[in-house]
């Protein structure tokens, strides 16, 4: 376009800005803005603001938000009453990272000042913050103002207003609350594969590996496909079946659900559950593979899920974690500290103390990698139980205290 000599319009600034925030590059972001913000007379634009905001915190990046918050309202003094809703939902959405109680103050301040400021999109945004928090009531309570307020105008596909519901009452570890807000959703439309990939997540995270098993089958078998979150959730299954003694204790742990319940929110009948729960005897190493097999030849596995699948390999066959790790590499897929983890794990279980060397090393050739704490003890369990000399082990030690020293490179 400069090329051309044709100026940038605000829809030009606003999609690049979004573009390098959907991107992670949120420097570049905030750095263009700041540029249209200034040829504005430091007129914020809501839409660039919002775009800035929603990316931050997609991306972690919660210090920042807060910051960019700080600058606009007490710096730049920024007008809340002329900012539309989708900014003001993007505010109370750092509010809930940051803190719930504040969060509900400014939901309850927005209200009071003006029904109109608060939307749908905005109650969601509470009812999943106290579902991280574990807050069952809260959580109650905040979906109640559904109610209360407008439905969300945003353009943006999002769950229905029970699926969040549902997801809260999992991390709240009750399932059979979860199972029955699942049925009255049920009501209203039919659960897409991203509902039922939370609905498996939800069943994994509570040790119902036998129940989010039978989803999974179910699903394909009414030819639903699993997305990629689905998979990764069923491989952490297998990793939580394969762990000694795992299954007794699980079993003493689980909520007693009533058989109507979980026909009517899975669709499972109780033949299905039958043959399933034989079934999950196979859930293990051997089925996470078959899985990835799977899962491979019609998707592109993110990092998440290989070090979910090399976490589980690498306790049972380091061998297998190991090809693995390759095909990871050879995707393309750049590895994070915790796969390097699980990997080592192995090695320490294996007494594999050359490959755990050969490990931490080419760790240490990744740029955007750091080791950190649980990196060194595995390694250092990797020599100590494959019976290296101690003068060895005493030089790796050197060499970690002096990787930990922040002057020793000064």
């Amino acid at each position: 376009m400069r090329n051309n000599h044709i100026r940038p319009t605000t829809a030009t600034y606003a999609a690049m800005i979004e573009a390098y925030g959907r991107a992670g590059n949120l420097k570049a972001a905030i750095s263009l803005m700041k540029k249209y913000t200034y040829g504005h007379q430091g007129h914020l634009n809501k839409v660039m603001a919002t775009s800035v905001l929603t990316n931050t915190i997609r991306h972690g990046k919660l210090d920042m938000a807060k910051s960019l918050l700080s600058t606009w309202i007490d710096t730049m003094g920024l007008d809340m009453d002329k900012m539309d809703i989708e900014f003001r939902s993007a505010v109370l959405w750092v509010k809930v990272m940051d803190d719930m109680d504040h969060a509900r103050d400014y939901f309850e301040s927005l209200y009071t000042r003006n029904p109109e400021y608060v939307d749908s999109m905005m109650v969601n945004h509470l009812v999943q913050g106290f579902g991280n928090a574990r807050q069952k009531q809260d959580v109650l309570d905040s979906f109640e103002l559904h109610g209360h307020v407008s439905p969300s105008s945003s353009t943006h596909r999002v769950w229905p207003p029970h699926a969040f519901l549902v997801d809260a009452l999992f991390k709240c570890r009750d399932v059979p609350a979860a199972l029955s807000s699942l049925v009255i959703m049920r009501q209203y439309s039919v659960p897409d594969e991203i509902t039922l990939a939370m609905v498996i997540r939800g069943l994994v995270m509570n040790d119902e590996s036998q129940l989010a098993w039978a989803l999974f089958q179910t699903m394909k078998s009414t030819g639903i496909e699993p997305n990629l979150h689905a998979y990764s959730s069923i491989l952490k299954a297998c990793i939580k079946s394969a762990q000694r003694g795992a299954t007794k204790q699980q079993q003493q742990q689980h909520q007693h659900i009533p058989s109507d319940l979980i026909e009517a929110a899975l669709d499972i009948n109780s033949n299905t559950r039958t043959m399933v729960v034989d079934d999950d005897k196979k859930l293990g190493p051997t089925q996470a593979y078959i899985l990835f097999r799977k899962m491979t030849g019609f998707q592109k596995p993110n990092v998440y899920t290989y070090t979910t699948l090399i976490a589980c390999f690498a306790k049972h066959n380091l061998n297998r974690a190991m090809d693995v790790f390759g095909h990871m590499r050879a995707e393309g897929v750049e590895p994070v500290v915790e796969t390097y983890v699980a990997l080592l794990q192995g090695c320490a279980i294996f007494r594999n103390a050359p490959m755990a060397l050969t490990l931490c090393k080419h760790l240490q050739e990744q740029p955007h990698v750091t080791p950190n704490d649980k990196v060194w003890h595995y390694l250092l369990k990797s020599l100590v139980r494959s019976r290296i000399n101690k003068s060895e082990i005493d030089k790796i030690k050197a060499m970690i205290q002096a990787n930990n020293d922040p002057t020793s490179g000064s």
